[in-house]
């Protein structure tokens, strides 16, 4: 996680004005008094602590997801379907150790915003960039990777992003992924991210880290209106659920937690997410993708939206069954039957095509028992609710009154 030292960001102009202003102090002070200043555009300060913890458990090819987190938010089920392949991406960050076997050949291209190289030999082998990176390609393992480098040694610089969500505009991404921030609202930065956001061809949604603070304040880039802010959540093998890690930032801009130690980690995590998604559906725009997102997610914590969880834990099939639009519709949803009587559960239709019921289960099998193939017979006087759930998870409700 980033951190803008000392909390300013600022456009251009004011950034000019201020640096004249920090060359004014140089005179009056000795050099070692000076903090930082040799570079133009805000300083931001990394957290990488758990970043490296969470992508050490590695599958397949090298990507960075736990097996745990692969298991509970059901990816092998959604990479039958979609694996973010020919999706454009990005990863803004202090560059990436290109050579990395995780996504060495995912990379498409690469930006230095500083000097404005797209040589390779130009990108600093920075290991948060590296990590985010991994994470993403863990979650959507097809995507066309951008790596863009925005600072160095451990800081990421404001006018360097700006000119980094303009590359990633320009090579099409549909997806950036930001893990790093700070507490400034800007005005310039917010009308980047939104020419992004409201492109009327090719949007970009923009996932950055909620915040690692442990307190109720704005984190931007996460707070804006039209980014994907993501908190993050650890899995509680005691509460068997996801639990939101108690450092990390809340407010009311928050939209999902994803899983990560930090939410370096889980920005990388939701974006790999509405990758997936935009496969799915690329004439999807960037807010319906973030809606969608929002509304399949997982409600934890306090019942409904809240500041810590926002809408809840990101759900990867669900978010996909309804950008496909996956359901299932019964010819018919109740009957009614005598005791020792039966009725067979009958499917209207399957979507997509290519699913099939996987299991009826009786809400109470003393008064009405189904098998395999559907078939209700009464056993009691009573109500009884059948639920029809085929292999990708859609579901319908048959409910029978036994006489």
């Amino acid at each position: 996680m980033y951190y803008f030292k000392g909390g300013i960001l600022m456009g251009k102009r004011k950034l000019k004005s201020f640096i004249c202003m920090l060359l004014c102090i140089c005179m009056l002070i000795p050099q070692s008094g000076l903090a930082w200043g040799a570079q133009s555009g805000n300083r931001l300060k990394p957290d990488t602590e758990d970043l490296e913890i969470h992508v050490g458990e590695v599958f397949g090819s090298g990507g960075g997801v736990s097996s745990k987190d692969r298991s509970n938010l059901k990816l092998d089920e959604v990479w039958k379907d979609v694996t973010g392949k020919g999706v454009n991406v990005a990863v803004i960050d202090g560059g990436a150790n290109l050579n990395d076997p995780a996504i060495k050949s995912k990379i498409k291209g690469v930006y230095n915003a500083k000097t404005g190289s797209t040589k390779r030999s130009d990108i600093s082998s920075d290991s948060h960039g590296t990590s985010c990176a991994k994470i993403l390609v863990g979650v959507a393992p097809k995507v066309n990777l951008y790596i863009i480098q925005a600072g160095k040694d451990g800081y990421i610089y404001s006018d360097q992003v700006e000119k980094g969500l303009a590359y990633a505009k320009s090579k099409k991404c549909r997806v950036i992924s930001m893990s790093f921030g700070g507490d400034s609202y800007s005005q310039w930065e917010y009308n980047v991210i939104n020419n992004l956001y409201t492109a009327p061809v090719n949007s970009g949604l923009v996932c950055a880290s909620g915040g690692n603070s442990g307190k109720r304040e704005y984190h931007y880039a996460a707070s804006y209106d039209n980014t994907l802010s993501v908190g993050a959540a650890k899995y509680d093998s005691g509460k068997k659920q996801y639990v939101v890690i108690p450092k990390g930032t809340y407010n009311d801009k928050m939209d999902v937690v994803a899983p990560g130690g930090t939410t370096s980690a889980a920005a990388p995590f939701a974006a790999g997410v509405a990758a997936l998604l935009f496969q799915a559906k690329p004439s999807m725009t960037a807010k319906e993708c973030r809606d969608i997102i929002n509304a399949t997610a997982k409600d934890l914590g306090a019942k409904g939206y809240d500041s810590h969880y926002g809408h809840g834990l990101i759900q990867p099939l669900e978010a996909l069954r309804k950008v496909k639009g996956y359901g299932i519709t019964l010819k018919q949803t109740k009957a009614v039957i005598q005791r020792g009587k039966s009725v067979t559960i009958k499917i209207k239709s399957i979507r997509p095509k290519s699913d099939r019921v996987k299991s009826y289960v009786s809400s109470n099998k003393s008064v009405a028992g189904v098998n395999s193939k559907g078939k209700v017979t009464g056993k009691k006087k009573g109500k009884a609710k059948i639920t029809v759930t085929t292999k990708k998870g859609s579901k319908a409700v048959f409910q029978v009154t036994v006489k």
